[in-house]
Order: structure tokens, then sequence, then C-alpha cells
């Protein structure tokens, strides 16, 4: 099985791996990439920080098909539910 695999930057300069399908058309003022790298490259070079920070800070969203619900795991493996109607919305807006 293939997993569909997108990398977003928001426009508060979060980014993230979204495992699962999204509609890029319903992101608002986001930023997709092709690949990991290109987003950790752009992340770094926004936030000032170096390559190894960024990709130490990246976040993770998963569509758990089995409970039918999205997921946020963190850089140490903490994975807490996503409450949302809409995760091209919850992507646009979040933040820490």
């Amino acid at each position: 099985m293939c997993e569909n695999i997108s990398y977003i930057l928001n426009k508060h300069a979060h980014y993230f791996t979204v495992h699962g399908d999204i509609n890029y058309n319903q992101l608002i003022d986001c930023e997709s990439f092709y690949c990991l790298p290109a987003l950790l490259l752009a992340a770094a070079n926004i936030s000032d920080i170096d390559l190894d920070d960024a990709a130490n800070n990246i976040h993770s969203f998963t569509f758990d098909e089995k409970n039918n619900h999205w997921v946020i795991t963190d850089g140490n493996s903490n994975c807490l539910p996503v409450i949302t109607e809409s995760i091209e919305q919850f992507l646009s807006d979040w933040q820490l």
C-alpha cells in the first residue's frame, strides 16, 4: 500500500507532514512541498534555525482509518486525537 504524504508549511510558520488525504484547495495561506527535505529547508529559513532543529520540531498528522479521526504526533512520538470537522482548516490555522 502506498501512503499519501503531504508536506505543509502554514501562515504561522508551523510545518508538518500529513499522512492521509487532504484537499489542497481548502488550505488557506499554506505552502506545500514535494518532499520532506524541501519542507525542512523552508522551515529552517523562515524560522532562522538550523536543519537539525527543524527536523526535531516537526509534527505529523495522520488519519486513523480504524477510528475514523485524525491524530497528531510530535517529535517525541506522543500521539493525541485531533478534534475538527475540517483538517484543512485546522492545518491552516494551527499554531502551538
